[in-house]
Parts: structure tokens; C-alpha cells; sequence
């Protein structure tokens, strides 16, 4: 994106005109290959100020213009030139289409932090990202069906591959199961509260991630 970087004076400093670049002839005459080698003082004898840059505001809540417009404030050579990106508050519907999404991305992220799941004294923390929930309901649907007698290993969070039982297996996939019913109830849960928020500075507010169960800390593990 090119925005406005120096603004050209007349000499009664009176705007003539904004340049994007920095190689440019002043009103004065004066041509300026890279008007970034020469100092303020320099620029000032021909009219020419730097705009000073800002960055692009967050588009979060607000819907922001994709083109800045340059503020100009004082007068004569005391003048300063400003980037200023216009912004429109966003409507009350499409924040609250941002807060769905926000916790639709809270409940995939907890659904894949994994659980806590003891075996013995053990206590580990179990992968339940997609394709580990994937590899646990195939072994579930093994499991309780009897298909596992003598159990199987494991690959747990630390890398640990302890042996489980064929009903601690199946005891892990419902666990899981649970787990990931909870995060879908907590989705429900909040989009119900969104429904009813009120105003911009209601969604601004709204906390999209406390409803899902707690993700186990692996470094406690």
C-alpha cells in the first residue's frame, strides 16, 4: 500500500499537493531524488513537510477506511501533516458474527488441548487434536465391542506409551467424549448469551473463552 509521505506546500503554504514517494520537485523548483537524505530544515526552505506515519488501525470492531487521509493541522510553516486512517463503528449483527467465530475457534482450540486421564498412579495428558480424537474413536468402537483383550499401547502428550486396558480405553474415549459434548454445550451456551448483547461496547466486553472446561496444564503433568 502507498500512502502519502511528504505534503507539498505553496509558497504562501497553501496545500498543492501530497507525493507517495520520495523523489519529487517542490513547488519551489528544487527536485528531490530521495528526500529522505535531506533534514527537516532542508524540506522546510521548499515547502515541504514528512507526514508523519501511523499504522493502520484494528478492524476488530471497526470497520477502517483502505485508504488513509493525512490530517493537516496549524498554520504556515508551523503547519504539521498527520496520516489518519478514517473508521465507521462496525453494526451490532456483524460484531456478534465475530463473537461466533471467535467461539467457534475457543471450542476447537480446547477440543484439541487434550485431557488428563490417569492410568495407575500416572496421571497423563491425552492428544485429542482432530486426528487423535479420530484415532481414539476407532479404538473405542474396537474396544467396546471386545476386539482389545489384551489392551494396547498408548501415545501419550509426553511421549510415554503406556499399555491400557481394554476398559481403560474405553474409559479414555468417553472421556474425551465428555469433554468435547462440554465444548460443544459451552458453544451453545455462549452463543445464547450473544444473541442478547445489546450494544458494540456489550461485545467488546464479552468473554468468548471462560464457558469451556479448562485445558490441563501439560508442563503440571
Amino acid at each position: 500500500m502507498t500512502t502519502p509521505k511528504y505534503a507539498i506546500f505553496n509558497d504562501d503554504w497553501s496545500l498543492n499537493r501530497y507525493e507517495t514517494g520520495t523523489n519529487f520537485s517542490a513547488t519551489t523548483g528544487r527536485n528531490f531524488t530521495d528526500a529522505t537524505k535531506h533534514s527537516v530544515d532542508t524540506l522546510l526552505e521548499h515547502y515541504v513537510k514528512p507526514v508523519t506515519q501511523t499504522p493502520k488501525p484494528s478492524s476488530e470492531w471497526q470497520d477502517v477506511a483502505s485508504q488513509p487521509d493525512v490530517l493537516i493541522e496549524g498554520e504556515g510553516a508551523a503547519q504539521s501533516a498527520t496520516l489518519t486512517w478514517p473508521t465507521a463503528p462496525i453494526s451490532l449483527d456483524a460484531a456478534k458474527a465475530k463473537l461466533r467465530a471467535k467461539v467457534k475457534q475457543c471450542k476447537f482450540a480446547r477440543m484439541d488441548a487434550g485431557i488428563e486421564f490417569a492410568v495407575g498412579e500416572t496421571t497423563y495428558l491425552v492428544q485429542t487434536d482432530a486426528d487423535s480424537r479420530s484415532l481414539i474413536d476407532s479404538t473405542f468402537a474396537l474396544a467396546v465391542n471386545g476386539y482389545l483383550p489384551d489392551g494396547r499401547g498408548w501415545r501419550m502428550g509426553d511421549n510415554s506409551y503406556p499399555t491400557l486396558t481394554q476398559q481403560q480405553l474405553i474409559d479414555m474415549a468417553l472421556a474425551v467424549g465428555a469433554m468435547v459434548g462440554d465444548c460443544y454445550d459451552a458453544q451453545s451456551e455462549l452463543e445464547t448469551a450473544i444473541d442478547a448483547l445489546m450494544d458494540i461496547e456489550a461485545c467488546m466486553a464479552f468473554d468468548c473463552s471462560s464457558a469451556f472446561p479448562a485445558a490441563p496444564d501439560p508442563v503440571a503433568l
